[in-house]
C-alpha cells in the first residue's frame, strides 16, 4: 500500500516537471512589434559663406499709362451719322462723332421765334406805355391804366429774358450734337456704329491721350530709399508684352533698322567729306569686329556704354603697340616667327578682350561703372 502511495507521488512529481516551463524557455525574449517607419532624411545641402556684389540694377514690371484716358460720351440722344475710326488721331476740338440734329434745328427755331414773338410784344408794349403817360400828363386817363400798362411791360420784359435761356439751352444742345475731343488723343476703341441710335449718356469712343504718359511699376519698398523726387529712373520694354498689347513688332523693327541706317549714311557722308576718299577696302572684316567689340565691351541698351566701349577699342590698339615696341626694345625673342606674330597682337588683343568680356564682365563697362558709383554712393555702408 505504501508503495502504491509512493508511485502516485512520483508521478505527480514528474507531471509536474514536464509541464514546468523550461529556464531557456523563460530567458527567451518576446518579439518586439515592427517600428514605424522613418521620414526620408531632408535635403539639405551646405556650402560655405561667400561675400559677392550684389546687383545694383533692379528690374520690376511696369505698365505705360495715359495721362488722359477717356471713354467719350454723347450728352444728347440721336442717330450716329459720322464717327471716328480706330487709330485715327484727333486734334483737341476735334470732331470725333456727329448725330443727327433735325430735331434740335428745329427746337432752335421755334425758340428764335418765341423770342421774337416776345419782342415784338414788348416793343408794342413800350409803345403803348408811351401813349398813355402822355396822356396821364394832360390827366386824360387814370393812374391804374397806366400802372397796369407798365406791369405788362415788365412781364414782357421776363418773358423775353426766359426766351432767351431757351434758346441759349437750344443752341447749345445742337452743338453737343457734334461730339469733339476734348484734348489730343489716339481713338484706341468704338463703342458706336453709324445708323446706331444713341440714348443720351452712352460711350461713343474711348480717346487716349499717348503724349503725356506715365509709367507704373510694383517695386519692393527696400527699394525705396534708393529713389529720390526727380531722380531719373531707366525704362526697359519687352517684346512678347508689346506683341501682346497689339503693336507691330515688324513695323517697328524695320522703321528702328531703317533710322539707324539713315544715321549711319550721314556718318559715312560725313568720313567721306572729311576724308576726301571713300574705298570699299577700308571697310572690311576687321572693321566690323571693331564696332561690334565696342558694343560689347561698353553695354548693350547703353548710350555711355557705347561711348566707354569707343574709346576702349581706339587705346587698346595703340596700347598693345606700346607693348610691342617695348618688348622688341628689351630684344626678347629676336626670332623671324616671334617677330611676325608681334604684328598681329592688336587684333589678338581685341579677340581676347572681347571673349574676357562675355565671360566675366558680360554687362560691360556700363554696367561696372554704375557698380563703381553704387559703390562710392553709399560707402562706408556699401553691404
Amino acid at each position: 500500500m505504501q508503495t502504491r502511495h509512493v508511485l502516485i507521488a512520483l508521478a505527480t512529481c514528474a507531471a509536474l516537471v514536464l509541464l514546468a516551463p523550461s529556464d531557456d524557455s523563460r530567458a527567451q525574449p518576446q518579439p518586439a512589434p515592427p517600428a514605424p517607419p522613418l521620414p526620408p532624411p531632408a535635403t539639405v545641402e551646405v556650402a560655405p559663406a561667400s561675400v559677392a556684389d550684389i546687383a545694383t540694377v533692379q528690374w520690376v514690371p511696369g505698365t505705360v499709362l495715359s495721362r488722359a484716358d477717356a471713354q467719350i460720351a454723347s450728352e444728347q440722344s440721336g442717330r450716329v451719322l459720322e464717327i471716328a475710326e480706330v487709330g485715327e488721331r484727333v486734334a483737341q476740338g476735334g470732331v470725333i462723332a456727329r448725330l443727327d440734329a433735325e430735331a434740335l434745328v428745329l427746337a432752335e427755331r421755334e425758340a428764335e421765334a418765341a423770342l421774337a414773338r416776345i419782342a415784338a410784344q414788348l416793343a408794342f408794349q413800350e409803345r403803348q406805355l408811351g401813349r398813355l403817360a402822355a396822356l396821364k400828363r394832360r390827366s386824360s386817363v387814370a393812374e391804374n391804366q397806366l400802372d397796369e400798362a407798365r406791369n405788362q411791360r415788365d412781364l414782357l420784359q421776363h418773358d423775353q429774358a426766359r426766351a432767351e435761356v431757351a434758346l441759349a439751352a437750344a443752341r447749345r444742345q445742337l452743338r453737343e450734337a457734334t461730339i469733339r475731343a476734348p484734348f489730343e488723343g489716339l481713338v484706341a476703341e468704338r463703342r458706336a456704329q453709324r445708323g446706331e441710335y444713341l440714348a443720351a449718356g452712352a460711350v461713343l469712343v474711348r480717346l487716349v491721350d499717348t503724349t503725356h504718359t506715365e509709367v507704373s511699376a510694383r517695386a519692393p519698398v527696400g527699394i525705396g530709399i534708393a529713389l529720390q523726387a526727380g531722380a531719373m529712373v531707366a525704362l526697359r520694354d519687352h517684346y512678347l508684352s508689346a506683341e501682346i498689347m497689339g503693336i507691330n513688332l515688324t513695323y517697328y523693327r524695320i522703321l528702328a533698322f531703317g533710322i539707324s541706317s539713315f544715321y549711319a549714311g550721314v556718318g559715312g557722308a560725313l568720313m567721306a567729306h572729311y576724308t576726301s576718299f571713300v574705298s570699299a577696302e577700308a571697310f572690311d572684316l576687321l572693321l566690323s569686329i571693331n564696332f561690334l567689340a565696342m558694343v560689347i565691351i561698353g553695354g548693350l541698351g547703353s548710350v555711355m556704354g557705347s561711348l566707354m566701349g569707343t574709346v576702349f577699342i581706339l587705346f587698346l590698339p595703340e596700347f598693345m603697340q606700346g607693348v610691342v615696341r617695348i618688348v622688341q626694345g628689351l630684344g626678347i625673342g629676336q626670332s623671324a616667327a616671334f617677330t611676325e606674330g608681334l604684328a598681329y597682337l592688336k587684333e589678338m588683343a581685341i579677340g581676347l578682350a572681347i571673349v574676357l568680356f562675355l565671360i566675366f564682365e558680360p554687362e560691360g563697362l556700363a554696367a561696372r561703372w554704375r557698380k563703381i558709383k553704387a559703390y562710392w554712393k553709399l560707402y562706408p555702408f556699401s553691404y
